[in-house]
Order: C-alpha cells, then sequence, then structure tokens
C-alpha cells in the first residue's frame, strides 16, 4: 500500500510540474495571498449492527440504538498563489462531534461519541479551459485526530 502511495505521489508531482510549467511566467496580478472558509453538514455512518453484536458478545442485548450521525463542520483555509495556474494551501477543518446511545438488557446504557478534526496543506493546480471554467486538482498531506470516548 505504501509502494502505491509513493506512486500516486511521484505521479501526481509530475503531472502538476507538467501543467504548470507552460504558465510559470503568468501576470503578477495572478499572485498573492487568499484565504477562506466553508461551513456545512458532517455526517458519519455508524454501525448499529456492529454494535448490538459487540453488547452480545459482552452479555448484553441491545433494546434500543439511537444515533447523532450529523453535525455541522467548518474548514479555515489560506494560501498563497504564485500564478495564475498554481498555489500552496493550508487549512484547519472540524468535522464535529457524532455518537451513539444504546440502552440494553440487563439495565444499561452504553454512549459512544467521537469528535474529528485535522490539518492540512496542499499544493493546488488550475488548469484555466476558458474564461470563466477551469480545471482544479489538488494533492498534499492530511493530518487527520479523531477523539473518542466510551462510557
Amino acid at each position: 500500500m505504501k509502494n502505491v502511495a509513493k506512486k500516486i505521489g511521484a505521479i501526481s508531482l509530475v503531472t502538476l510540474s507538467g501543467m504548470a510549467s507552460p504558465w510559470a511566467a503568468a501576470e503578477a496580478e495572478d499572485s498573492g495571498w487568499y484565504g477562506g472558509a466553508s461551513v456545512g453538514q458532517s455526517r458519519a455512518e455508524i454501525d448499529d449492527d456492529r454494535i448490538g453484536r459487540s453488547l452480545l458478545a459482552s452479555g448484553f442485548t441491545a433494546v434500543s440504538i439511537s444515533d447523532d450521525d450529523r453535525d455541522i463542520g467548518y474548514k479555515l483555509f489560506g494560501g498563497y498563489q504564485f500564478n495564475r495556474i498554481f498555489s500552496l494551501e493550508g487549512g484547519y477543518f472540524d468535522l464535529g462531534k457524532m455518537g451513539f446511545t444504546a440502552v440494553t438488557t440487563p439495565a444499561g446504557e452504553l454512549q459512544g461519541s467521537i469528535r474529528l478534526k485535522g490539518l492540512n496543506f496542499d499544493a493546488v493546480g488550475t488548469l484555466p479551459l476558458t474564461e470563466k471554467l477551469s480545471l482544479l486538482g489538488r494533492a498534499g498531506l492530511n493530518y487527520a485526530q479523531a477523539k473518542d470516548s466510551f462510557s
């Protein structure tokens, strides 16, 4: 799997370099700092069947399982556009907190939650097709952190 990731990364870098070289002398007005934010709904797929099987293996039966599988996620990002077709961008994202509550027999309750957030750093290539339409490609690194808790 590591070799596949290395090959994909190398191919992406070569492709991006090839795309960038014809336009490397883009006008100075196409460069500069930029930033932005995005907000939207995050969704998780909570495997209720797996939770039920895990409880059963521990001697409990799930009477009901309720999921909290949606939250508001957001991303803050900024970067530097070197020319019309190449920029470097970094960002912070928080996908929110999701979880579940399982009511069990014998009487009890299992609660689980997870919070997802992280950082990204990307090389972004833009290939103008027309005045108002461009292709966008991105390759980069992502650090994601998942903090979970069960009680």
